[in-house]
This record gives structure tokens, C-alpha cells and sequence, in this order.
């Protein structure tokens, strides 16, 4: 509960090809994206409980991917140059753009017509 995320440097510079992410939020796709080696999530469980996870490498990307859905942001909204224009093209592309390709629960009806 609460998560508070600590990381080492995240690189300003594109990354590496080869050091690729994705998401189930956008599925099938993978692009370079530019993590830190090292993070820390802390927090509470719920009876208050401090609780911290630490990690490197890939643990360390996925505390970063999974606090920056917290936020709002998807791992595409952390691309660069080249690596962000092609995913721009690809979200056109596949026509994941406009109203009908979001749900705000409470406001929207239920995708599935629940």
C-alpha cells in the first residue's frame, strides 16, 4: 500500500537494442527502454506492516514498469527518439487510438457488457 520507489540513475541516452521491454498493455510489441540497475519499493501490507522489495537487473525493471502503471504511465511513455516514433507509428497503425480504445470505470460501460 502507498508504494514509494527509489531507483539508482535511469540513463538519459538510448538504450541499449537488446535491452527491451514490453507489456500486456500493449501486447505482441517490445522496444529498448532505458531502466535503472537498481530499485527500491517500500511500503505498508495491510496491517501496516512495512514492507520493502529491492532488487537488480530484472527485478529492478519490473518494480519500475509496475510502479510507473501506478502513475499512469506504460513503459512507451519512457521511450526515446527512433524507439518512441515507432511505437507512435504503431499504436496508429493498429488503431489503438481514440475513445473507443479506453474504459473509465464507473463512467464508461463495461467493455465486456458486464
Amino acid at each position: 500500500i502507498n508504494p514509494v520507489l527509489e531507483t539508482s540513475g535511469i540513463p538519459e541516452t538510448m538504450p541499449d537494442p537488446d535491452d527491451t521491454e514490453g507489456c500486456l498493455s500493449v501486447p505482441g510489441e517490445l522496444f529498448p527502454t532505458g531502466r535503472a540497475h537498481w530499485a527500491r519499493v517500500t511500503g505498508v501490507d495491510v496491517e501496516n506492516n512495512p514492507v520493502t522489495v529491492e532488487g537488480t537487473g530484472y527485478l529492478a525493471r519490473c518494480l519500475q514498469h509496475e510502479s510507473d502503471h501506478l502513475a499512469g504511465l506504460l513503459y512507451l511513455d519512457r521511450l526515446l527518439g527512433r524507439h518512441r516514433r515507432a511505437a507512435k507509428k504503431m499504436i496508429k497503425e493498429r488503431g489503438w487510438v481514440g475513445p473507443r480504445n479506453s474504459w473509465l470505470p464507473g463512467a464508461d460501460a463495461h467493455p465486456l457488457g458486464l
